[in-house]
Protein backbone atom coordinates (compact mmCIF):
# COMPACT_ATOMS: atom_id res chain seq x y z
CA UNK A 1 0.00 0.00 0.00
CA UNK A 2 1.38 3.42 -0.89
CA UNK A 3 0.42 6.93 0.16
CA UNK A 4 -1.32 9.60 -1.89
CA UNK A 5 -0.60 13.33 -1.56
CA UNK A 6 -3.17 13.76 1.22
CA UNK A 7 -1.32 11.26 3.39
CA UNK A 8 -4.02 8.63 3.13
CA UNK A 9 -3.22 5.07 2.16
CA UNK A 10 -3.81 4.10 -1.48
CA UNK A 11 -5.42 0.66 -1.79
CA UNK A 12 -4.05 -1.82 -4.30
CA UNK A 13 -6.70 -4.34 -5.25
CA UNK A 14 -6.36 -7.75 -6.90
CA UNK A 15 -8.84 -10.01 -8.74
CA UNK A 16 -10.20 -13.22 -7.22
CA UNK A 17 -9.87 -16.22 -9.55
CA UNK A 18 -10.16 -19.86 -8.54
CA UNK A 19 -9.88 -19.13 -4.83
CA UNK A 20 -6.79 -16.95 -5.12
CA UNK A 21 -6.15 -13.21 -5.24
CA UNK A 22 -4.12 -12.56 -8.38
CA UNK A 23 -2.95 -9.67 -10.55
CA UNK A 24 -3.88 -9.34 -14.21
CA UNK A 25 -2.04 -11.87 -16.37
CA UNK A 26 -0.15 -9.11 -18.19
CA UNK A 27 0.47 -7.10 -15.00
CA UNK A 28 -1.72 -4.23 -16.22
CA UNK A 29 -3.37 -1.94 -13.66
CA UNK A 30 -5.66 1.07 -13.74
CA UNK A 31 -6.05 3.96 -11.33
CA UNK A 32 -9.26 4.66 -9.43
CA UNK A 33 -9.58 8.43 -9.14
CA UNK A 34 -11.36 10.55 -6.56
CA UNK A 35 -13.95 12.37 -8.71
CA UNK A 36 -13.62 15.58 -6.71
CA UNK A 37 -9.84 15.93 -6.42
CA UNK A 38 -8.68 13.75 -9.28
CA UNK A 39 -6.24 12.02 -6.93
CA UNK A 40 -5.49 8.33 -7.31
CA UNK A 41 -7.10 6.63 -4.31
CA UNK A 42 -6.61 3.01 -5.40
CA UNK A 43 -5.29 0.83 -8.18
CA UNK A 44 -6.90 -2.32 -9.54
CA UNK A 45 -5.85 -5.02 -11.99
CA UNK A 46 -6.84 -4.41 -15.59
CA UNK A 47 -8.08 -7.94 -16.22
CA UNK A 48 -7.42 -9.28 -19.69
CA UNK A 49 -9.40 -11.49 -22.03
CA UNK A 50 -7.08 -14.33 -21.00
CA UNK A 51 -7.98 -13.76 -17.33
CA UNK A 52 -11.69 -13.98 -18.17
CA UNK A 53 -11.28 -17.10 -20.32
CA UNK A 54 -9.14 -18.79 -17.65
CA UNK A 55 -11.69 -17.98 -14.95
CA UNK A 56 -14.57 -19.23 -17.11
CA UNK A 57 -12.74 -22.46 -18.00
CA UNK A 58 -12.10 -23.18 -14.32
CA UNK A 59 -15.71 -22.45 -13.46
CA UNK A 60 -17.00 -24.75 -16.20
CA UNK A 61 -14.63 -27.54 -15.18
CA UNK A 62 -16.06 -27.49 -11.66
CA UNK A 63 -19.74 -27.60 -12.63
CA UNK A 64 -21.76 -30.81 -12.54
CA UNK A 65 -22.74 -32.04 -15.98
CA UNK A 66 -26.20 -30.50 -16.19
CA UNK A 67 -26.17 -29.40 -19.79
CA UNK A 68 -25.13 -26.07 -21.23
CA UNK A 69 -24.60 -23.35 -18.65
CA UNK A 70 -25.79 -19.77 -19.01
CA UNK A 71 -22.32 -18.43 -19.97
CA UNK A 72 -22.46 -20.62 -23.10
CA UNK A 73 -25.74 -19.00 -24.16
CA UNK A 74 -25.02 -15.44 -22.98
CA UNK A 75 -23.28 -14.15 -26.16
CA UNK A 76 -26.18 -15.25 -28.36
CA UNK A 77 -28.67 -13.68 -25.95
CA UNK A 78 -26.77 -10.38 -26.08
CA UNK A 79 -26.71 -10.38 -29.89
CA UNK A 80 -30.47 -10.92 -30.07
CA UNK A 81 -31.21 -7.97 -27.77
CA UNK A 82 -29.33 -5.43 -29.91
Amino acid sequence: MSTVATGTAKSEYRQFIAGQWVDASDGGRFDDLDPYTGEVVATAPAGTREDALYSRALWLSRQPSAGPALPDRAPAMCRRST
